[in-house]
């Protein structure tokens, strides 16, 4: 039961991560297919000249493929000349089994022998191409009854001025009489993979087929070129090292596709033998170079996998020695652990994208894809050229085939990785606005509990003050006397003893109301607060004590008005059909009669209204020195008082 569980448990573990790998493909699926298609089409007009083909020409003129008239021999140490080889006899000579003759990674040299005839009535003028351009020596001997008639030694460490034509590939010209017969003898060494592919054709068919294919590799080199801008641009404008890193990788790659294709060597340094004989053991450990560095970049390594980010390092370190070592040193065995490395690297590369993947990086779906391109490519040229896969035209440009698709996914990637840190960056900002927008509210409704009474909602002493010191700055805009009036509902504490606070928090609610639309209708009103489009002409001092100014001439006028506003307040009140009294009194302070700021003019309000509390005939008190004065003796009566109780006891 447990394993059935555990299998049931992989296998939908297994679904999620092939729906995951689907959702890229099928939006990439329609760009790709259009750009194989490209690719396909383009190869199938140049197919002719990458297959090997017949080593005779007939009267119809067709080319065809004649394997039993090719020999091979191998020279182990290669001091064997072009006459210890006519020397031989024939059973030491073997048979090239496969189309492309290949030998894999040997330090033997190979000679191979084979016959062209022509049947026809005609002289036929042609070439024989060996398209290998990273051979390090080939020579071509034409023997004519048992003499060297000529011969042609070239090769990636020979100039390229020594070829007998100015092109990539290694080409000869043959000269064949009608019905005529000559032997050819090829000799190929090199460090790098032996495979050779021999072409017999007319020199003008050939050149002329030999376009189509420079077209593919223009194209594919165009590609790469327009990436790698491209990003290198992005870069410009992010600073983002993963953009540099691709831009390292595609640039490095492309540049060891032109490389292996000849293009360096026939139309960049073509007087350079030491460039063209390191370019290529340079070039492979600096694209595993790039191709390390990008992946740790982007798909942040060290946080996926602290063991995967050290081994890429250790991978990083080896390239940097190979590449040094690629500039003094080239042999059989730097060749082969360079193309170790490679698959090490591709193998290494995509076991992090699955863990990204695994680990939520929806970035890794596009890389995974890309590189498995790129893998697909390299695994089948690296095949070939071991000598396990034939060459052909899909084997010899997997790596151009893979690149030029790893290369438009890598951007896809890189373009999803920068649209998912623009939205990240966006909700980051959205977050920090919310919480600015939050915290801001959060102030405004502190600050407004601090400037507003909780039961009423009215300004209370803290805005009133402000208001007034607001108002006396602005003092000579007014013409008029500034008129403090408190107003205090006497009977609260009644109210509240006998309803209960509940319902006395309601009757002061009404009553503020009330306060409030016959200070709105006041025409010498000053607003106090103003708040989301509404004016506030009442301040709440305390549960039961109230505030307004008002501009008026003479304190004479203030104490009509005054009166008028009391009378009309002290009208009962209806709370749950239950009339209550009002009981009200007020106290006046003006400014700036008796009072210049707003501390002075509220306690002169507070004392005008205490004097009045404690007369019931006199509800409206307008303040005056005189009660200050008369404050003081009741204070200083009381203090009398209260010493001669002392003293007496």
């Amino acid at each position: 039961m447990a394993q059935i569980q555990a299998f049931m448990a992989f296998g939908a573990l297994a679904l999620r991560v092939w729906q995951a790998l689907l959702a890229p493909v099928r939006m990439l699926l329609p760009a790709c297919r259009l750009l194989c298609l490209g690719f396909a089409l383009l190869a199938s007009t140049c197919a002719w000249a990458q297959t090997p083909v017949d080593l005779s020409v007939t009267d119809s003129g067709t080319l065809r493929l004649d394997k039993a008239n090719v020999r091979y021999l191998e020279d182990g140490n290669g001091q064997l000349v072009i006459d210890d080889i006519t020397a031989l006899d024939a059973s030491v000579w073997q048979v090239v089994e496969q189309d492309t003759v290949s030998f894999g990674y040997s330090q033997s040299a190979y000679w191979l022998s084979f016959k062209v005839s022509n049947t026809s009535a005609e002289l036929f003028q042609g070439v024989v191409a060996v398209a290998a351009p990273l051979l390090d020596e080939v020579s071509l001997y034409n023997v004519s009854a048992g003499q060297v008639a000529a011969e042609y030694h070239v090769g990636n460490e020979l100039p390229f001025a020594q070829r007998p034509y100015p092109h990539r590939h290694f080409i000869f010209p043959v000269t064949l009489p009608a019905q005529s017969e000559k032997q050819l003898y090829l000799r190929v060494r090199s460090k790098s993979s032996l495979q050779i592919t021999i072409t017999l054709a007319a020199e003008t068919q050939y050149f002329l087929n030999d376009q189509n294919e420079f077209m593919i590799k223009s194209m594919y080199y165009g590609m790469m070129l327009i990436m790698a801008l491209y990003n290198f641009f992005l870069f410009l404008a992010t600073r983002e090292k993963a953009y540099l890193y691709y831009v390292g990788f595609v640039s490095a790659f492309a540049l060891l596709q032109a490389t292996m294709h000849g293009m360096l060597y026939q139309f960049l340094y073509p007087g350079s033998v030491w460039l063209s004989q390191v370019s290529t053991t340079f070039l492979i450990p600096a694209t595993a170079f790039f191709a390390l560095l990008f992946p740790m970049r982007f798909l942040r390594m060290k946080r996926i996998s602290g063991r995967l980010y050290f081994v890429c390092k250790v991978g990083v370190a080896l390239s940097c020695v190979l590449m040094v070592v690629s500039l003094f040193f080239r042999t059989y065995a730097s060749y082969f652990v360079s193309m170790v490395l490679v698959l090490v690297t591709c193998f290494v590369i995509m076991t992090s994208a699955f863990v990204a993947m695994y680990k939520g990086q929806k970035s890794a779906r596009y890389f995974i894809i890309a590189w498995a391109m790129l893998l697909v490519g390299t695994t089948v040229i690296a095949l070939t050229k071991f000598g396990f896969l034939p060459r052909n035209l899909f084997t010899e440009n997997g790596l151009t085939f893979g690149s030029a698709i790893e290369a438009v996914l890598l951007s896809f990637a890189l373009a999803d990785r920068l649209n998912q840190e623009r939205l990240a960056r966006s909700r980051a900002q959205n977050d920090k606005l919310r919480e600015m927008s939050e915290r801001e509210k959060i102030e405004n409704e502190l600050i407004y509990q601090m400037t507003h009474h909780s039961v009423s909602g009215l300004p209370n002493a803290v805005m009133l003050k402000r208001s007034m010191e607001a108002l006396f700055q602005q003092a000579s805009s007014y013409s008029n006397v500034v008129a403090l009036v408190l107003i205090k509902l006497r009977n609260y504490n009644d109210i509240n003893k006998t309803l209960g606070h509940a319902n006395g928090d309601i009757a002061i609610e009404m009553f503020s109301r009330r306060l409030s639309s016959i200070c709105a209708e006041q025409s010498n009103r000053i607003s106090i607060e103003e708040r989301e489009g509404d004016r506030f002409f009442t301040a709440s001092l305390e549960k039961n004590l109230f505030a307004f100014l008002l501009a008026v001439d003479s304190e004479d006028n203030i104490n009509e008005q005054v009166d008028d506003m009391v009378a009309r307040l002290s009208q009962p009140l209806e709370l749950k059909d239950l009339p209550l009294d009002v009981n009200v009194s007020a106290g006046i302070s003006l400014y700036p009669e008796y009072a210049t700021d707003s501390t002075t003019l509220l306690r002169q309000a507070h004392a005008a209204i205490d004097s009045g509390d404690r007369s019931v005939s006199h509800l409206i008190v307008t303040y005056s020195p005189d009660i200050d004065a008369r404050n003081q003796r009741k204070m200083m009566l009381m203090g009398e008082l209260r010493g001669a109780i002392e003293s007496t006891s």
